[in-house]
């Protein structure tokens, strides 16, 4: 089988619009240190430089943002879904709720039910680490 033809010819991201400060994130997970408090916001706000963090918003789950991620690698490429051979979904969710979501994504973009791969995210890395070996 020749592979000439396989390969990345476009990739997406969305990033949701809704936004929290770091700040709130960290009083409320590290609440209970009391004094040490601030010190942790200083090493937030000065060594991560964050200052936000995007989240999805009220009508964004998983799968519309893995959907609109797709649209964008679509148009990147300028390519037809049709000419798409599998969506790969990678998360840290149970590979059930994996193969779900990448079976919605192709279907939503046009890629088709039946092309989709089931994997995790360690599922992921453990691949790409063979990959790399070999």
């Amino acid at each position: 089988m020749s592979h000439s033809k396989v390969g990345i010819v476009g990739y997406g991201v969305y990033i949701p619009r809704e936004r929290i400060e770091t700040a709130k994130i960290v009083r409320e997970r590290e609440k209970k240190r009391g004094k040490e408090l601030e010190k942790v916001l200083e090493k937030v706000r000065h060594g991560l430089l964050l200052r936000e963090k995007a989240v999805a918003g009220h009508t964004e789950d998983t799968m519309t943002i893995a959907t609109e991620a797709a649209e964008n690698a679509i148009r990147m490429a300028g390519i037809s879904p049709g000419e798409i051979g599998s969506v790969t979904a990678g998360s840290e969710s149970k590979p059930y709720a994996v193969g779900t979501i990448a079976r919605h994504v192709a279907s939503f973009v046009g890629v088709g039910e039946e092309r989709y791969s089931l994997r995790t995210l360690k599922e992921l890395a453990i691949l790409e680490c063979r990959e790399l070996a070999t």
